[in-house]
């Protein structure tokens, strides 16, 4: 399993984001994104290539609801093995919590307290508190404002882990509210709410990082495909990373998009397997390990199926200071091209092929 401090903060946030959405909560529509600071060198083109790959592919996992993805819920003591030992990095895990939380509580397969002996209702508020698969808690309260027993339009989500251990190495605390403004299951399942992460924290033994912020998050299932389609507002959404060795802090800032879609019913070309995950991405994101601001882009939509262990298709364009270029295009699933334009002058003074496992 890739450790997410292998790959860096700003596939942590990009991560974030594409676990629950974007799109600012206060309601107001997103500042323009800020110009970039960094400046694209020869030098520095490789940490820049590594966090613009890393950005786009963790929002790629994450928006995208694949079948793996499904599984990367919190597992309670009476649920089936836990899925979450096959996940990808512990952003994977939080955001899989996430985002398989508001799933089961919109679409009807999970109540937020469903009619037991330990769910308890204070007025309008269903409450349960469930143990994790291996130790600590997870409480669901729900403000359920139409007594309907599950989340709809109006009502308010709190999720509070609380020493959470999905597996034997990974802990996750803190927690996370979701404001429903639309919810509908048929003809089509949707979903629109705003999120607010209160310090949610996964830890493991390699070390810990933390998310905080608010934003919108749009979610729909017609027959096969699913979309999420996010935007950052104007708080941005911001995380931590530590480790023994190294530390981040990167901001997606107000304007940041991603729309993903996953259609379970692809096959690719000659394939019997079936799942198709595509991904567009736009914004700015600043970090301290690259020193300021870049603007990513993806010209061409990521796709990738899910027998592919990289995307097949796609390029991503990155814009630094002064307009400085650096594209990566996706020549396979073993592949990519990174070009380098630095002064923008339309031509490439720096072309090499990479293997993904230099990038990720």
């Amino acid at each position: 399993m890739k450790s997410v401090y292998t790959i860096g903060a700003t596939a942590l946030a990009a991560a974030l984001l594409a676990a629950c959405g974007g799109g600012g909560s206060d309601g107001a529509p997103p500042p323009p994104a800020p110009t970039a600071s960094v400046v694209i060198t020869s030098s520095n083109q490789d940490l820049v290539a590594r966090a613009a790959a890393n950005a786009v592919l963790s929002s790629s996992a994450t928006a995208a609801v694949t079948p793996s993805a499904n599984a990367d819920r919190v597992q309670t003591a009476s649920s089936k093995p836990s899925g979450l030992a096959g996940a990808r990095s512990l952003s994977t895990l939080l955001v899989g919590l996430t985002r398989g939380t508001l799933l089961d509580r919109t679409s009807g397969k999970t109540t937020a307290a469903a009619p037991s002996g330990d769910a308890v209702r204070a007025q309008a508020v269903l409450s349960r508190t469930e143990n994790c698969a291996v130790s600590g808690t997870v409480t669901f309260a729900l403000d359920d404002r139409d007594g309907n027993g599950q989340a709809s339009a109006g009502d308010v989500l709190s999720v509070i882990f609380s020493q959470c251990r999905t597996s034997a190495t990974e802990m996750v605390d803190g927690g996370f509210s979701a404001s429903f403004t639309v919810v509908q299951q048929a003809p089509v399942l949707s979903m629109t709410a705003s999120i607010t992460y209160s310090q949610l924290t996964a830890t493991s033994s390699e070390g810990s990082f933390a998310i905080n912020g608010s934003f919108a998050f749009n979610f729909t299932r017609q027959g096969s495909v699913d979309t999420a389609q996010l935007s950052i507002g104007a708080n941005g959404l911001a995380a931590t990373v530590a480790t023994a060795s190294y530390s981040d802090t990167v901001t997606l800032l107000a304007g940041y998009s991603v729309t993903a879609t996953y259609d379970s019913a692809a096959l690719p070309p000659g394939g019997s397997v079936a799942g198709l995950s595509t991904l567009a991405v736009n914004g700015a994101i600043s970090a301290a390990s690259l020193g300021g601001t870049i603007v990513i882009s993806t010209p061409l939509a990521i796709r990738q199926y899910d027998i592919d262990p990289h995307p097949r298709e796609g390029q991503v364009q990155v814009r630094g200071a002064n307009n400085g270029l650096l594209v990566l295009t996706v020549l396979s699933t073993t592949t990519v091209r990174v070009q380098l334009d630095a002064n923008n002058d339309g031509t490439f003074e720096a072309t090499k092929d990479v293997p993904w496992g230099d990038l990720i």
